[in-house]
């Protein structure tokens, strides 16, 4: 059993998800009345987010994170990047893609079904699926740092998190967010790096309007979320759920292959945080 205690012996697992649940009473979890629009369009207006990006203050570019390469700027390949977009296997194919022993996936479960248990609110609705979904995206995630020993501790807290409510958004779209509760990164983007992972196939996000996701936008940080100056890990979730809402069509995106997907939305993402306030 893998278990945090801060210097006073209280389990630090109780206090991130009280902090969480607290959080979404509030509404601060998820900015969605950021996220509004007026509609989706349907085609992104510029052929190239190069003008809007490379005349930004840091501060504001700072959101998408800063490339080490300009160049990926000027081809639209920034936030997203072909390295960073990566495509779900189907099916049963999922599951076999679980690059981690049975044994460490089955303390998982365990301890993510123990959480749900203890939780003052009745839990959302964590299929199958989404369990394995979420065990094979982290891994892709903490293999691409080279974090193994970040596994364990951020596939239960995404569960844990989607446990309280889904972040499902919508146009068949998601979150997965919040599981950095604990470790810096070698971002390759400081200081966040952008993800975004598709599924043809759809995945049971437990969403609220019952349709199964194509596309889940991720963030990691340098450092945990919640340790992020500068709002700008509040700034980067509005701006994904702009994108999931401006989008019409995700399951499209989702069959465009990486390349193709990485220059449709980057235009996107800089026309939108171009209109931000802030």
């Amino acid at each position: 059993m893998n278990r945090n205690f801060d210097h006073e012996g209280r389990d630090q697992s109780q206090s991130r998800r009280r902090f969480l649940e607290d959080s979404l009473v509030l509404g601060a979890s998820v900015p969605l009345s950021a996220a509004n629009t007026s509609g989706a369009s349907e085609q992104p207006r510029s052929p190239s987010p190069e003008p809007e990006l490379l005349r930004w203050r840091v501060d504001r570019l700072k959101v998408l994170g800063i490339p080490e390469d300009w160049e990926a700027v000027r081809l639209g390949l920034h936030p997203f990047t072909p390295e960073r977009v990566v495509v779900l296997p189907s099916g049963a194919r999922l599951g076999r893609g679980v690059r981690y022993e049975r044994e460490v996936c089955e303390r998982i479960d365990e301890r993510i079904d123990r959480g749900r248990a203890e939780m003052r609110r009745v839990p959302a609705p964590l299929p199958d699926g989404k369990r394995t979904a979420i065990l094979w995206m982290i891994g892709r995630l903490t293999a691409h740092y080279n974090r193994p020993d970040l596994f364990e501790e951020w596939a239960f807290e995404l569960a844990d998190r989607e446990s309280l409510a889904s972040t499902g958004i919508a146009r068949r779209c998601g979150l997965a967010h919040q599981f950095q509760f604990r470790g810096e990164v070698g971002v390759d983007c400081p200081p966040i790096d952008w993800w975004l992972f598709l599924s043809s196939d759809g995945i049971d996000w437990a969403s609220p309007d019952g349709e199964p996701v194509h596309a889940l936008i991720a963030h990691v940080g340098r450092v945990p979320w919640y340790a992020m100056e500068g709002g700008v890990v509040d700034r980067a979730v509005a701006l994904a759920c702009l994108i999931a809402r401006e989008v019409d069509d995700w399951r499209g995106v989702a069959d465009m292959g990486r390349m193709s997907a990485c220059r449709h939305l980057n235009p996107i993402v800089a026309r939108l945080l171009e209109a931000m306030d802030f």
